[in-house]
């Protein structure tokens, strides 16, 4: 995302260039397209980058309107029962009429017990324009802070949270630890997580340490995926299938918001939730559809 991070003559002789240093990047939103060679011509064209640029007074324009103007829709996609068809199937096999029931049958079921109940767990743990609505809106003013309390006793039970951010050298190492930390935790306390086979999307708030020292996003998200990656073992997902091949791991797609200031997090702070990729909706995405319904 530097632009200015090292002489690029095809860069530097462009003129109207839309940021000259990544710091004055505040939301990022990526997706990696793995595109199956087989099932597409695109791939003749090689490896790409297609980048959008949109000014961030529209982002914040856009959730303006969505306090002011819409009514936070209810969910839908509330945790389902655990589905635990392969315990039914061990106590029917061997009795008259199941004597088909294998043990190969039962393993198959356990493994499609799991991906069920990982998509429902996935798809659970989200973070919605509406969450991040109220605190742009009143930041300004001494509401911020109580709706900041709000929202985060909402992902207080979904979210993995760092309570310091990295502002100094040796900062790192001390960030990188905490992040293995709670990621292990985060694995431990929801079993469901364990042997992904599902992709996944990341979504972030960061909180600035103070309003004159921040951290660029794009660096924070390079110290935060390969962790995540190396920890879950997320797999990747091509276009056109449903189920991954075995050794393909990483991230499929990410937001990061950098988030107004606030004295609450005087070291900085980072928030994020690991949801179901397939199901994903960024701010931007959620908030467009929102603004289309209104006109």
């Amino acid at each position: 995302m530097d632009l200015m991070h090292k002489p690029m003559e095809e860069v530097d002789e462009l003129s109207r260039i839309v940021f000259n240093d990544d710091s004055q990047v505040s939301y990022l939103h990526a997706i990696h397209y793995c595109i199956d060679e087989t099932e597409s011509n695109e791939i003749s064209e090689g490896p790409k980058i297609n980048i959008w640029i949109v000014p961030f007074r529209y982002f914040i324009k856009m959730v303006h309107f969505v306090y002011d103007s819409c009514e936070r829709p209810l969910r839908d996609d509330f945790l389902q029962e655990e589905s635990n068809f392969a315990e039914t199937l061990k106590l029917l096999a061997g009795k008259p009429g199941f004597e088909t029931i294998s043990q190969a049958t039962v393993k198959e079921a356990e493994a499609m017990d799991h991906i069920i109940n990982q998509e429902s767990l996935l798809n659970f743990f989200n973070l919605s324009i509406f969450d991040i609505a109220p605190i742009w809106k009143t930041y300004k003013n001494s509401q911020y802070e109580c709706f900041e309390e709000l929202s985060h006793f909402t992902l207080k039970l979904l979210s993995i949270k760092i309570s310091k951010i990295p502002t100094k050298e040796g900062d790192s190492k001390e960030f990188e630890s905490a992040l293995k930390e709670e990621l292990e935790k985060f694995k431990q306390s929801v079993k469901t997580m364990d042997a992904l086979q599902l992709p996944i999307g990341l979504k972030f708030l960061y909180f600035p340490p103070n309003r004159r020292h921040t951290k660029d996003i794009d660096n924070i998200v390079l110290k935060t995926i390969p962790k995540n990656i190396d920890i879950l073992h997320p797999p990747i997902r091509r276009q056109t299938e449903l189920i991954v091949k075995e050794g393909q791991r990483g991230v499929n797609q990410y937001e990061i918001l950098k988030m107004p200031y606030s004295k609450r997090y005087n070291e900085g702070a980072l928030t994020f939730i690991v949801t179901n990729n397939i199901s994903f909706k960024s701010f931007w995405e959620e908030g467009l559809e929102l603004l289309k319904q209104k006109n």
